[in-house]
């Protein structure tokens, strides 16, 4: 049983209060109940056991193999979202929205933290952690890290919140078409895992989540600013894309306030912001007939100096998240609609 309740109440005509509420579940897969099989693939950990001792790369950026087993006992995911916005048009052409955005899931089905379970191997006793048998002098079970194995859990809860911010400004240029100006931005404050054992882990503003986003990264904030012009069968728009800036760390509040996941980005961690333009247009002239096509990245932009990015692979430096992984793109297309 999962309801939902929207309302929505409107106390001028220009002004627009709504909210919702709503729960859901999720029963977990096959391939996370089933012990016959694991996930199994290379990720950057940082050793807090040899890293303060060596110093060396291979053990302050070690690639390390991260095994996930099925786990029988898992129990379904279930949630609880709600929202509360607001919808303004002060003047005639100017509109906009403010949601804000407030999600919990308990029980979330998820790996454990690789990076969390090296930190404190007590807290997650059904994870096993191999190391090498070159142990440093005086110190047992110091070898190099080779594996962590751990089955999926249910993590007591993830709670994420967070604001939707849109406005629209359409112009009249008379005989020179309309003219659409419209800024949207979105903003994370918390992006919080707490697991089974207490552990709690905020991802907002850095690499993380590491062990289940690709390393995608977890920006504070995304802008986008679009500027668009109709006239007749012409369509044409420009895009301003904005991703903030980040710490290259699992997540916040590591073991040590440089813990970077490599030393290439240097003490500070940090993966600058990046900011993009495309352009795209269309004529719908013809009959039946549109054509359309896009730049994505005009200027060629290389995304920021990302070494964790794809969990370290070799040589992929970039945040392939973003556009400039893939530099400049050119699209067209032709588009027949039968009647």
């Amino acid at each position: 049983w999962n309801p939902k309740v929207g309302v929505k109440w409107t106390p001028v005509p220009s002004l627009v209060l709504r909210g919702t509420w709503e729960t859901a579940f999720r029963a977990p897969g096959l391939y996370e109940t089933s012990t016959a099989g694991a996930i199994a693939g290379s990720t950057i950990v940082v050793d807090p056991v040899r890293c303060p001792i060596t110093g060396s790369p291979e053990d302050c950026s070690a690639y390390t193999l991260g095994i996930f087993t099925g786990n029988p006992y898992i129990r379904p995911e279930t949630s609880t979202t709600y929202t509360l916005g607001v919808i303004w048009e002060p003047v005639p052409g100017l509109s906009g929205t403010l949601d804000y955005w407030n999600i919990e899931v308990r029980d979330q089905i998820t790996f454990g933290s690789v990076q969390a379970t090296v930190n404190d191997p007590a807290r997650f006793p059904s994870a096993q952690i191999g190391r090498d048998t070159n142990n440093l002098p005086g110190i047992p079970n110091s070898g190099t890290l080779l594996y962590v194995q751990a089955p999926f859990q249910n993590a007591n809860s993830v709670k994420t919140d967070g604001i939707d911010l849109d406005v629209v400004w359409r112009q009249s240029l008379r005989d020179y078409g309309t003219l659409t100006t419209e800024f949207q931005w979105t903003h994370v404050f918390k992006y919080e895992q707490t697991f089974a054992n207490g552990v709690a882990l905020d991802y907002v503003g850095t690499q993380g989540s590491y062990d289940v986003s690709s390393a995608g990264g977890t920006p504070t904030d995304r802008m986008n600013l679009i500027v668009g012009w109709q006239r007749g069968p012409w369509n044409v728009a420009g895009t301003v894309r904005y991703v903030s800036d980040y710490s290259e760390v699992p997540f916040r509040n590591a073991v040590t306030p440089d813990q970077c996941l490599t030393a290439l980005t240097g003490p500070t961690c940090h993966v600058p912001s990046f900011t993009t333009l495309d352009l795209s247009a269309m004529y719908a002239g013809f009959r039946d007939w549109q054509v359309f096509g896009s730049i994505i990245n005009v200027f060629n932009r290389l995304a920021p100096f990302n070494p964790a990015a794809a969990y370290g692979n070799i040589n992929y430096n970039f945040n392939y998240a973003y556009s400039g992984a893939t530099g400049t793109q050119f699209n067209l297309g032709m588009r027949y609609t039968f009647r």
